[in-house]
Order: structure tokens, then C-alpha cells, then sequence
């Protein structure tokens, strides 16, 4: 269902155009200062419910569950589809309630698909994801930090059966500003891939839900995205973002990949 999103997944495609209304240089490696997650926690409602399907087929739709614990962190997602489940992922934190594992079911063949886990440094930021599909290693997502920053300024993906990536990252106001892939398989790239993304200013209400199922802004970035552009030596694309928002909490959201049918994806709350 989420075509360009899986894309960008393959290859972890990351970056951030400047709000237009921003005259501040790009900053890489963050800017330091709090950049606390949201962890699908915005303006005290706690995010409950995705429903996905392509705008020009309203009647075949996919849904994703959420459930909290007492902390108000998902300790779990069920994904159906025509109303049955055929996905669930668990969510298990350590005492000081960090993501250690993720586990993620499969009900058709009523097996574990794979298992996520992380790893953080002494000062609780994310440095390493390991992803496993059917107890075999895929990828390691490794991340480094300048300072005191909470966001990182290189990220790289050591995938085992395809070249890594090296991206080096900017950030401006806790969004990511700029990425571009500086290595693939450990050789310099020229040019440089370069991805950047447009901003509004509202919460992102995933922010902080380390999941391998976001994408990387989505994980870290402190507001929605409007749109996304990519460009290499031979191609640029344009991914556009329509956001609709109701008490300033993201309730709709549409995406359109240039030349490709547009997604939407509809969000619900419990709101205090």
C-alpha cells in the first residue's frame, strides 16, 4: 500500500527542505538543546488508529491498532486488512522505558517475521538498530552524534546483502534540513545523491517510534513533512504531502509520488 514509503525504505532515503520562512544555515549534526519524542503522543492525544489505501480504490483500506502501556508508550500494532489481521508487532522497553526489542508476527504463517533491536549511548540516544529476518542479520542502522546533539550527524546502513550507505545529515530547528549519500559500499559517491524536504509546523506525532517501518524523519523529526525532493545525476522526483490537521493534531494525510496514484493515510486519536 505504502509504495513510495517502502522505496525509501530500501534505501533509507533521508533530508529537509528549510521552511520558507527560515533565514538560519543549516546546522549538521543538530543544533543540541531537548528534542524530545513524541512517540505517537500530540497535544496530549495518543495516536490509535492508520488507515491506508489509494485514493482513485476507497473501498480496499489497511489498518494499523495501536495499544499503549501505563507510561503511554505502544506496547503493541495489529495491521488488518478486509478485517482480518495479518500482522501484529510487539514493543518491549527496559526499566527506564527505552525500546529494546521489536517483534513483529506474521498471522498468515503464524511465525516471527523479524526482530528489531537497538542499542543507546550514556546519554540514551540511539546508536544502533539491528534488524533480523528468521534469526538472519539483514542490516545494521548505525548512528553518530557531534556533542551534545540528540540528533545525529552521520548515519550509516550497513545492509549484509546489498551495498551500505553513508549519509551525512543536517538539521535546522529539530527537523532534518539536508541528507546526502556520501558512500555506497564503502566508495566515495560524486555527485552526491541529495534529498530535501519542506516542513510545516505542526507536531509529528511519530516522532521517537523507533520502528524499521518509518521512515527517518519520521523517527526523529519534530514536525510533518510537505513534500520531499530527490535528486542524483539523472533523475529528480517530487513526493507531495497533503496535511490536514483538526485542533492542530494530524488527522489526514496525502501523498503523491510525481506520475504515481495518490495515498492517503487517516489518523485517529484518544485525546485527553
Amino acid at each position: 500500500m505504502k509504495t513510495f514509503k517502502n522505496i525509501l525504505l530500501c534505501t533509507l532515503i533521508l533530508s529537509v527542505l528549510l521552511p520558507a520562512c527560515k533565514k538560519d544555515d543549516p546546522i549538521s549534526g543538530g543544533s543540541g538543546g531537548s528534542n524530545p519524542p513524541n512517540v505517537g503522543n500530540t497535544n496530549n492525544c495518543l495516536l490509535k488508529k492508520e488507515i491506508y489505501y489509494l485514493e482513485s480504490d476507497t473501498v480496499n483500506k489497511s489498518t494499523t491498532v495501536y495499544h499503549y502501556n501505563h507510561f503511554n508508550k505502544p506496547i503493541k500494532k495489529l495491521h488488518f486488512s478486509g478485517g482480518y489481521a495479518y500482522d501484529s508487532t510487539l514493543f518491549e522497553y527496559d526499566s527506564e522505558q527505552k525500546l529494546k526489542f521489536v517483534f513483529e508476527f506474521s498471522t498468515f504463517t503464524n511465525s516471527l517475521d523479524t526482530i528489531k533491536t537497538y542499542e543507546y549511548d550514556n546519554q540514551d540516544r540511539l546508536i544502533k538498530m539491528f534488524q533480523y529476518t528468521y534469526d538472519t542479520l539483514n542490516a545494521i542502522l548505525n548512528f553518530s552524534y557531534n556533542g551534545n546533539s540528540e540528533l545525529p550527524s552521520t548515519y550509516f546502513a550497513d545492509f549484509k546483502h546489498s551495498p551500505s550507505e553513508k549519509h551525512q545529515l543536517s538539521w535546522l530547528n529539530g527537523n532534518l534540513v539536508q541528507s546526502q549519500i556520501i558512500e555506497v559500499g564503502g566508495s566515495p559517491t560524486n555527485p552526491r545523491p541529495t534529498y530535501t524536504f519542506a516542513y510545516d509546523q505542526k507536531d509529528n506525532p511519530y516522532k521517537g517510534l523507533y520502528s524499521y517501518d518509518l521512515l527517518f524523519w519520521e523517527m526523529f523529526s519534530s514536525n510533518n513533512v510537505k513534500s520531499i525532493s530527490i535528486q542524483d545525476r539523472n533523475n529528480s522526483l517530487t513526493q507531495t504531502y497533503d496535511l490536514t490537521y483538526n485542533n492542530d493534531v494530524l488527522v489526514k494525510r496525502r501523498s503523491q509520488l510525481q506520475g504515481q496514484s495518490a495515498e492517503i493515510t487517516e489518523l485517529e486519536y484518544s485525546c485527553n
